[in-house]
C-alpha cells in the first residue's frame, strides 16, 4: 500500500503544503533573516550580525523588562491554572449530580475572545479598583494582576476538562486495591493518580506555558500596556516596537495600508463481614455529606465563572455614563429623589446601546464575514489536514518525515513571530480578503491539526486500508469512503478547537485585512476611540452580541465540544 500511496504525494500534501509554505515555513524563514537586518519594508533590508540582539537585551531596550513580567507571568499563571484545574477535575470525577452542568460553565470562558475577555475584566477590575480612587493602569502590577486572574478564569476550565479525561482513563482496579490495602485518599492521590496522568500533566504544562507566552489579545484589551509600558508582556511589547519603529506601511498600487495603535476481596468470618458493611455504611454517609459540601463550593464557583458575562449583559441595558461609575448596580427603571443631593435619573435605557454597537461597528457585516471565514477556513483546514495527515503516517519515507516534524515545530512557533512576513506575502498574493485569508489559516493551523490527526491514525489497523485496496479502492477512495469516517471523533476535536481559535481571533485578520474587511475581535477593538476614549454602552452591547453566537454554539455543541476536547487533549 506504501508504494500505491507514494504516487499520490501531490494529492494528499501539496494543497496544505503550500498554505503551510505561504502563511509559516517562508515568513519565518524571512523573520529570521529580518532580525539580523536593519529594514523599513522587507525590500530593503540591509544585513547588520547581531547588532539587534545587542540592542534588545541592552539597558535602553524595553525588551528585558517586558521579558522578565512575561516569565513571571508565564510562571504564576502556568502553576495556578493547573492547580485550580486538577483540583476542579478531582472534585467532578466524584460520583455526585451535577457534574455535567459544572464542567460547561467551567470550560464557557475558554470559548471566548482574548479581545473580548479585556474588556469584560477592564470593566470588573476597574469598578473594584474605583472604590479605592485606582484604575488597572495607575500601576503596572495592577495590570499584570489583572491578566493573571483573566488567564486563570479563562483557561482553568479548559486544563480541567484535559485532567478529567486523564483521571477517568486510570483503571479502577488499581484504586480499589489501594484503598483496601488501607491507603487514604491523600496517599492515592500522591502515589497512584499523580503518576498515571503525567502524560496530561505534560500536556497542560505545555498549552499554559505557550498561551501565557504569547498572550497579547487579553493585554491589549485589558491594558494596551499602560502606564507607559509598565504592564506590557512581549508579544504586545514586540508588535508595539514593530508598529513604532518600522510603521507596518507597504504599499500596492493605488492602496495604502493604515495601521493604528494599537485488588480482590477479604474472605472473613460473619463478624468480620457485618463490621465491614457497617463502616461501608458510615463511608458512604460521609460520602454523601462531602458531596453536599462540594456541590455547594461547586455552585459559588460556577456563580464567579459565570458572573463576569452576567455582569456585561446587565451594563449592557445602562447608560453609558453609569456603567463605569456604577459597574456592580442593576439598572433602575425611575428617576430616585435623593433629596437634598439632587434626582438620580433612571440608568436603563433599553436596546439603545444595542443600536448604537451595531452601526458604529457594522456588526452585522463583521458577523457575516467572521462566520463565512471560520466556516470554510474550519472546512479546508479539517479535509486537507486529515488527507495530509494520512499520508505522512502510511507513507513511512524521508518526505513524510520532514513534513511530519515540520508541522511538529511550528506548534511552539508564535504567531508574532511569523507575521511582520507573513502580511507582506499576502499582500503581494492578493489574500488580504475574506477568502484570502482562508489560505493563511489553513498554513498556520495545520501544524496543531496534522498532529493530532497523525496520533489518531496511528491507532486505526492498517488491515482495513489494505482490504479496501485489494477490493479495487485507490488511495482516494480509501481514504475518503474507509479512512476518513473513522476519523470522526478527531475530526469533531479539529474543528472545534479550529472554530474557537478562527472566530476569536484578532490579530491575523486585523494585520492581514485591517479595515477594509474587520471580523467581529477587530470591528470591537475599532470602538476604541483616540485617547483611550471608548462608548461603554455601545462595547457592553457588542461584546454581549459577540458572546452570543459562541455560547449557542457551545450550547448546541457541548458533548461532542467536551468529548472532542478530551480525544484531543489524550489521544493527540
Amino acid at each position: 500500500m506504501q508504494k500505491v500511496l507514494r504516487k499520490y504525494w501531490a494529492i494528499f500534501t501539496l494543497p496544505t503544503v503550500i498554505c503551510f509554505a505561504i502563511a509559516f515555513l517562508i515568513p519565518f524563514i524571512t523573520g529570521l533573516g529580518l532580525s539580523f537586518s536593519n529594514f523599513t519594508t522587507v525590500t530593503d533590508a540591509k544585513f547588520v550580525g547581531f547588532a539587534n540582539y545587542k540592542k534588545a537585551f541592552s539597558g535602553d531596550s524595553d525588551f528585558l523588562p517586558s521579558l522578565g513580567r512575561t516569565v513571571l507571568f508565564t510562571i504564576i499563571c502556568m502553576v495556578l491554572i493547573n492547580l485550580f484545574g486538577f483540583i476542579l477535575a478531582l472534585l467532578l470525577t466524584r460520583k455526585m449530580r451535577g457534574t455535567s452542568f459544572f464542567r460547561t460553565i467551567f470550560f464557557m470562558p475558554n470559548l471566548i475572545g482574548g479581545i473580548v475577555l479585556g474588556y469584560v475584566w477592564q470593566l470588573i477590575l476597574n469598578g473594584i479598583l474605583m472604590k479605592y480612587n485606582q484604575t488597572l493602569t495607575t500601576k503596572g502590577s495592577y495590570g499584570i494582576i489583572g491578566l493573571i486572574i483573566l488567564m486563570c478564569w479563562q483557561m482553568t476550565g479548559y486544563m480541567m476538562v484535559i485532567y478529567i479525561a486523564a483521571l477517568q482513563n486510570i483503571n479502577p482496579d488499581m484504586i480499589e486495591a489501594a484503598e483496601i490495602d488501607g491507603a487514604s485518599s491523600w496517599q492515592t492521590l500522591i502515589h497512584i493518580k499523580i503518576p498515571t496522568i503525567m502524560p496530561a500533566i505534560t500536556i497542560c504544562t505545555f498549552l499554559t506555558l505557550t498561551n501565557s507566552f504569547r498572550l497579547f489579545d487579553q493585554n491589549l484589551a485589558l491594558t494596551n500596556g499602560a502606564p507607559g509600558n509598565d504592564s506590557a508582556l512581549v508579544a504586545l511589547e514586540y508588535i508595539q516596537n514593530i508598529l513604532r519603529d518600522y510603521r507596518l506601511c507597504w504599499c500596492r498600487p493605488g492602496r495604502s495600508r493604515n495601521f493604528h495603535h494599537y485488588s480482590g476481596c477479604y474472605s472473613c468470618y460473619p463478624v468480620a463481614c457485618h463490621t465491614q458493611e457497617g463502616s461501608r455504611v458510615l463511608m458512604n454517609k460521609s460520602r454523601k455529606t462531602a458531596n453536599v459540601i462540594i456541590t455547594i463550593i461547586l455552585a459559588f464557583l460556577s456563580l464567579i465563572f459565570i458572573g463576569p458575562i452576567l455582569m456585561v449583559l446587565m451594563n449592557s441595558f445602562k447608560g453609558k455614563l453609569f456603567i463605569s461609575s456604577e459597574p456592580f448596580k442593576f439598572p433602575t427603571f425611575k428617576q430616585q429623589d435623593l433629596g437634598e443631593a439632587g434626582i438620580m435619573p433612571k440608568t436603563f435605557v433599553g436596546t439603545k446601546n444595542y443600536v448604537s454597537g451595531v452601526e458604529k461597528t457594522n456588526f452585522w457585516g463583521a458577523f457575516g464575514r467572521s462566520v463565512f471565514i471560520t466556516v470554510f477556513s474550519v472546512l479546508l483546514i479539517v479535509v486537507l489536514t486529515s488527507m495530509t495527515a494520512w499520508f505522512i503516517t502510511r507513507a513511512k519515507n524521508h518526505y513524510a518525515s520532514v513534513l511530519y516534524y515540520l508541522f511538529v515545530f511550528s506548534m511552539v512557533i508564535p504567531f508574532q513571530m511569523v507575521m511582520y512576513s507573513m502580511t507582506k506575502i499576502a499582500d503581494v498574493l492578493h489574500l488580504d480578503n475574506p477568502v484570502g485569508i482562508l489560505v493563511l489559516y489553513l498554513g498556520f493551523g495545520a501544524g496543531m491539526s496534522v498532529f493530532m490527526f497523525s496520533g489518531f491514525v496511528k491507532g486505526i489497523p492498517t488491515d482495513i486500508e489494505e482490504a479496501a485496496i485489494i477490493d479495487g479502492c485507490n488511495p482516494l477512495q480509501c481514504f475518503f469512503k474507509v479512512v476518513f469516517p473513522i476519523m470522526k471523533p478527531t475530526s469533531i476535536t479539529v474543528a472545534i478547537l479550529n472554530t474557537m481559535w478562527i472566530w476569536n481571533d484578532y490579530l491575523m485578520p486585523y494585520l492581514v485585512m485591517g479595515k477594509d474587511y474587520p471580523t467581529i475581535p477587530v470591528a470591537i477593538q475599532y470602538l476604541q476611540g483616540g485617547y483611550g476614549s471608548i462608548d461603554m454602552g455601545a462595547m457592553m452591547a457588542v461584546l454581549i452580541l459577540a458572546i452570543i453566537p459562541i455560547i449557542i454554539f457551545y450550547a448546541l455543541c457541548q458533548r461532542q465540544i467536551i468529548e472532542g476536547v478530551v480525544a484531543g487533549a489524550v489521544k493527540g
